[in-house]
């Protein structure tokens, strides 16, 4: 920085923003750490996040004019990650119209939000966000990608090269371990039990047992397609039989008409009586033999319909419902033997398997640790600008610690994400989180962190015997009672 952070004047200016309707104004000065301190609900967390926004380029929150208004600013003065100082300013309206300039001490304005954002290179997160992202896995990810953000492009690349390596080498070992769970399953079970041993034993017979089954099967089915043609036979007849005897019904009514047609021919015309006689005659000569040359082929079907029926009478019956479910029932029993058979026979072959999946699989874990210490390597050689810093699994560590609650205190996690903070942002001014949990020592190490880097950091704090949100500079406890008590580090709102 080109001037002392504690020694400048940081102006911060509001206009119907959020709970602060009009026009107001704060004054940062003398102090490397300050509390936004007040009652709830008094805009204490809406204060710091002016801080975040301003240095971020990035509004997302929602509805930031001040109910009944339709347009709001706001607006500081701070130095960028050159050093210089930019007056910078957001100006918001109900339409969701977002805009925002910084002007540096030259007067040039840069107006370009992606020109905008790189004047401070800032990432927002609070140290209380990063301390409890370790509970979920998305929030793990967001902090392997605010760490590895620091990395070198060269760097990064071969820490995503070395990732994807990882990838490859994890899902065969999975696959190489779901395999090993069987064979090892497969040799537990290989060796056969008592009961198991006399059902092997007794393979020949439920064989002999199925192929008399089968026998009696092949035999119905003989007797089926016997059965099938005879009856096919048996309707035939039936249907000939039935037709001829209707021929003959037909011819007797047919003649019977002709007779009576020529009765009365015979005495309507008495010049054809004699040839109408002779033809009655022989009419009545002929229909005798007709008649029985079509009964005796009646009579000869019927005697082989009796002999059909009579054939059908001696093919077996059997339950070929019940012969299946039998074969089926020796075929199930027979593959269950075999099965155990191939079991047993396979025992050894097994074991060979199981122990070379077992080699594979811990191969592949060797590989995999090795390619892990080879990324924790790249980031232990990397210039990240706070030590300590290493990624296992899915988890960050600094110092060893992973952010548990039961690993480190959340005082103790606050400190070292804060020192985090400070490498990552090149930007003056640090979002902490709340001071409601923090000791004098705490408190005490972030003002002397803040001053060795170079930042403020900002606190948010309940003070429910105030009645307004004020801005508290803290001074350590070594220089004073109580934060706050230097008149020239606290400064409430005009």
């Amino acid at each position: 920085m080109t001037k002392n952070l504690a020694d400048m004047e940081i102006p911060v200016r509001l206009y119907n923003y959020k709970i602060f309707k009009g026009e107001k104004e704060f004054v940062l000065k003398n102090s490397y750490v300050y509390f936004v301190s007040g009652p709830n609900n008094t805009g204490k967390t809406s204060f710091k996040d002016i801080f975040a926004i301003l240095q971020s380029g990035k509004n997302d929150i929602d509805k930031p004019v001040t109910t009944g208004e339709n347009e709001g600013y706001i607006e500081t003065r701070i130095p960028g990650a050159d050093g210089r100082p930019y007056l910078i300013r957001h100006d918001f309206t109900n339409e969701s119209h977002n805009k925002f300039i910084a002007i540096d001490e030259d007067g040039k304005k840069v107006s370009s939000i992606g020109e905008f954002r790189k004047l401070f290179n800032y990432t927002h997160f609070t140290a209380e966000e990063f301390f409890l992202w370790t509970a979920s896995a998305d929030g793990r990810k967001k902090q392997r990608n605010i760490i590895l953000n620091l990395l070198g492009e060269d760097i990064l690349a071969k820490y995503e090269e070395y990732g994807q390596l990882e990838l490859v080498k994890y899902d065969e070992r999975t696959q190489k371990g779901y395999e090993k769970d069987q064979l090892v399953e497969l040799c537990k079970s290989g060796r056969l039990n008592e009961e198991e041993q006399k059902t092997v034993d007794s393979l020949i017979e439920y064989k002999n047992k199925l192929s008399k089954v089968q026998e009696q099967l092949n035999g119905i089915s003989t007797s089926n397609v016997q059965r099938s043609s005879l009856q096919q036979r048996q309707s035939d007849l039936g249907i000939a039989i039935s037709n001829m005897a209707g021929e003959v019904e037909a011819l007797i009514r047919k003649y019977t008409t002709d007779v009576t047609e020529l009765n009365t021919l015979i005495t309507s015309l008495e010049a054809q009586l004699k040839a109408a006689n002779e033809k009655r005659e022989q009419i009545i000569k002929e229909t005798p033999g007709i008649k029985k040359a079509k009964e005796d082929s009646i009579a000869t079907k019927r005697e082989e319909l009796t002999k059909i029926t009579e054939e059908l009478s001696k093919l077996p019956q059997a339950d070929v419902s019940a012969l299946n479910a039998e074969k089926a029932i020796l075929e199930t029993t027979i593959d269950t033997i075999n099965t155990l058979k191939a079991r047993s026979s396979n025992e050894t072959e097994n074991i060979a398997k199981r122990d070379k999946a077992l080699m594979e699989y811990e191969s592949l874990t060797r590989d995999i640790d090795k390619i892990r210490g080879d990324k924790s390597a790249l980031i232990e050689q990397s210039n990240l600008g706070v030590s300590n810093v290493s990624i296992e699994d899915d988890h960050v560590k600094i110092d060893g610690f992973e952010f548990k609650e039961n690993q480190v205190s959340k005082s103790q996690a606050i400190l070292l994400i804060a020192n985090l903070m400070c490498a990552i942002n090149e930007s003056p001014i640090q979002v902490i989180g709340s001071a409601n949990d923090l000791g004098w020592e705490v408190l005490d190490e972030l003002h002397k962190l803040a001053k060795e880097k170079g930042k403020i950091m900002i606190l948010d704090q309940v003070d429910r015997d105030a009645s307004d949100v004020a801005i508290v500079g803290y001074e350590p406890k070594n220089l004073a009672k109580e934060p706050g008590t230097n008149p020239d580090s606290s400064i409430n709102p005009l």
